[in-house]
C-alpha cells in the first residue's frame, strides 16, 4: 500500500496548525489568569491594609505578607499548569 505524500503533508499542516492554535489560545488564556492572581493579590493586600486602618499599599506584618504572597505565587504557578504553552 502506497502513501501519497500530499496526504501525508496536508495531515502534518493540519496538525501543526492546530498545535499552533492551542498554543495561541493557551497563551491569551496564561495572560488571563496571570493578570486575575495580580489582582486578586492585590485586593487581598489592600484588604490586608484597610483591615488594619492603614493606607491601600501598606506594610503589612511580615506573616500576613508572607501567606498573601505564597498564595499569589500558588496561584501563579497554577495558571502556568492549567496553560502550558510550550
Amino acid at each position: 500500500m502506497k502513501i501519497d505524500k500530499k496526504i501525508i503533508i496536508k495531515v502534518l499542516k493540519k496538525e501543526r496548525a492546530k498545535e499552533e492554535a492551542i498554543r495561541k489560545r493557551n497563551e491569551y488564556l496564561l495572560e488571563e489568569c496571570l493578570q486575575q492572581s495580580y489582582y486578586a493579590y492585590k485586593k487581598d493586600w489592600r484588604g490586608a491594609c484597610e483591615a488594619l486602618g492603614k493606607e491601600e499599599d501598606c506594610n503589612l506584618p511580615s506573616s500576613t505578607s508572607e501567606r498573601l504572597n505564597r498564595l499569589f505565587k500558588e496561584c501563579r504557578d497554577e495558571c502556568f499548569r492549567k496553560y502550558p504553552i510550550d
